[in-house]
């Protein structure tokens, strides 16, 4: 059995609208055929972090979870629209798709998920949160024709899909990718 004292973990909300991955496979395979080099993210593992918490001790991930289930939030729908990359188009090194509707939910929660967190007082990346689906992690400079897909698809409507639940998820590295694993899921309320 592996080393389970420490774990790798974060928080996310799961990208699982059939049409919106559709969508993403299809911008993926353009940017293959283009000649990217770039490990595009699988399509099971698509997700929205909310919080990249980091390897900690199996204690703690306990009082994560037990702290993430005081975070209220309703329901809502984030819409995904455009491509982007950071830090930028002309040098990527993460492509992503943008969070059009629902950004400021998707906000919210992050924050109440930080703070959730931030109770554990373990530490932890404090970035400032940007709405963003990543697709693909870039190895090498682009060339023009990569750059032409990525300014085509600027405003490319990708599908809507529904937030209901958001997930604690252990990320196990491997030569081959990460394999993620739900430790929690907790159900978004209207309360």
């Amino acid at each position: 059995m592996t080393n389970e004292r420490v774990l790798r973990v974060f928080v996310a909300v799961k990208i699982t609208n059939s049409q919106v991955l559709e969508e993403i496979k299809r911008v993926q395979e353009d940017l293959e055929r283009a000649g990217i080099k770039a490990k595009m993210v699988e399509l099971e593992n698509m997700h929205i972090t909310l919080q990249f918490i980091g390897e900690i001790p199996h204690e703690k991930v306990l009082l994560i979870q037990r702290n993430l289930q005081e975070v209220k939030a309703s329901p809502f729908t984030i819409e995904f629209e455009g491509l982007g990359a950071f830090p930028n188009i002309r040098n990527p090194r993460v492509i992503w798709v943008g969070v059009k509707k629902g950004a400021d939910e998707l906000s919210a929660l992050a924050r109440a998920v930080q703070q959730a967190v931030a109770l554990s007082r373990i530490r932890f990346e404090s970035e400032e949160f940007t709405p963003h689906l990543t697709i693909a992690r870039v190895k090498a400079p682009i060339n023009s024709e990569v750059r032409k897909i990525l300014e085509s698809n600027g405003s490319t409507h990708f599908g809507e899909q529904e937030v209901h639940q958001f997930h604690l998820i252990k990320s196990t590295l491997t030569p081959r990718g990460p394999i993620y694993t739900d430790l929690a899921v907790y159900p978004l309320s209207q309360t």
